[in-house]
C-alpha cells in the first residue's frame, strides 16, 4: 500500500463500506463456503500471487484520496477480518480495532488512518448505520457497498470520485443536501443494474428524480450529511429490518428535493450480484491484466 500521495482534503469524512450479506443470490460459487462473504470474491491476484478481494481496489482509492476513518460493517467473523487487515497493514501506521454495537464508544482513534471493523447483529443497512451514529456523530459520512467496482484505471477513477467528493460537499453546504449519489453511463454497465432513478434533465449532475427510462444508473457510493439520520429514524418500524433502498426512505429523500446525483467518468462499473456479474466482472479483470502485459512487453 501506497502512503506517499495521500491527501488531507477529506480526512475527517467517516467511510462506511458493507461487507456483509447472506450471499443468497450466489449460491454456487465455491467460494461462498470460506469466505465470509461475496465481497471478498477474489477479482485478480497482486504481484506477490495473493488475491485481491472485490472490495479493495475501492478501499485503496478512497485511502489515497485522503480519507482516514473506515467503517467496515460486516454480520460475521469480524476477529477473521481483522486479522486480515492487520496483515495487509503488517507494520504500517494503522490503528485497527474490532468492534460491536457494546463498545462502539470505547474505540481510539490514531492521527494516521483508522480502521474499524463493525461487527453488527443489526440485518438492515439502514440500521447499520443508525448504530454508528455515535461514532459518526454530526459529520457528512461517505457510504459504499463492498461489491461494487469502478474500473481498472486507478487514476481516472481516483480522480473521478474526488470530483464528486467535492461536488457532494458543496451541495451539502449550499442546498442543505441530504443525499449525494454518483451515477455512472449504463452503456459501461458490466453487471446487474438497478434503474427508477435519474438526474433531472438527465444532466451530468443536479437533482436525483424518479424514472422510467434514464441514461444513467445509480451507484452505492453516497455522501449523506447528518440530517439522513433523522430521515432513516423517522422511517424505523420497531423490529422490522430498515434497508437504506427500501421505498419509503427512496421516496422520503426524493421528496424532500434534496438529493443530487453527479455522473462520473470511468470506464466501467460493476455491481456483482450474481455469479454471472462476477465472471464478467473477472474476465474484464483479466483481458486488462493482458493487455498491460502486451505494452510492457512491446
Amino acid at each position: 500500500m501506497n502512503f506517499e500521495n495521500i491527501r488531507e482534503d477529506f480526512s475527517d469524512i467517516p467511510v462506511l463500506i458493507y461487507l456483509g450479506g447472506e450471499g443468497k443470490r450466489i449460491e454456487n460459487l465455491a467460494y461462498k463456503y470460506i469466505l465470509p462473504s461475496k465481497q471478498w470474491l477474489p477479482i485478480g491476484f497482486d504481484e506477490n500471487n495473493k488475491p485481491i478481494p472485490l472490495f479493495w481496489p475501492n478501499f485503496e482509492i478512497l485511502l489515497q484520496l485522503g480519507l482516514k476513518e473506515f467503517y467496515f460493517v460486516v454480520t460475521k467473523d469480524g476477529e477473521k477480518v481483522k486479522e486480515y487487515f492487520k496483515k495487509e497493514f503488517k507494520d504500517r501506521n494503522v490503528n485497527i480495532q474490532l468492534l460491536n454495537k457494546e463498545n462502539l464508544l470505547k474505540a481510539t482513534k490514531f492521527e494516521g488512518v483508522n480502521i474499524f471493523i463493525f461487527e453488527s447483529n443489526e440485518e438492515g443497512t439502514g440500521d447499520q448505520i443508525l448504530a454508528l451514529k455515535s461514532a459518526i456523530k454530526n459529520r457528512v459520512f461517505l457510504r459504499i457497498y463492498g461489491d461494487e467496482y469502478f474500473g481498472w484505471e486507478i487514476e481516472k477513477v481516483k480522480k473521478e470520485i474526488r470530483l464528486f467528493i467535492d461536488y457532494s460537499l458543496e451541495k451539502i453546504k449550499k442546498e442543505k443536501a441530504v443525499e449525494v449519489f454518483a451515477f455512472v453511463d449504463e452503456k459501461i454497465a458490466i453487471g446487474s443494474i438497478w434503474k427508477g432513478l435519474s438526474i433531472d434533465g438527465n444532466r451530468q449532475s443536479g437533482k436525483v428524480i424518479k424514472t422510467t427510462e434514464s441514461n444513467f444508473i445509480i451507484t452505492s457510493m453516497c455522501l449523506a450529511s447528518p440530517e439522513f439520520f433523522d430521515i432513516l429514524q423517522s422511517k424505523k418500524k420497531n423490529s422490522i429490518p430498515l434497508d437504506v433502498a427500501s421505498p419509503e426512505i427512496v421516496k422520503r429523500i426524493i421528496e424532500s428535493q434534496r438529493a443530487y446525483g453527479k455522473v462520473i467518468d470511468v470506464e466501467v462499473f460493476s455491481n456483482v450480484n450474481t455469479p454471472d456479474d462476477y465472471y464478467r466482472l473477472v474476465s474484464y479483470y483479466n483481458e486488462r491484466i493482458r493487455e498491460n502485459l502486451k505494452i510492457k512487453v512491446k
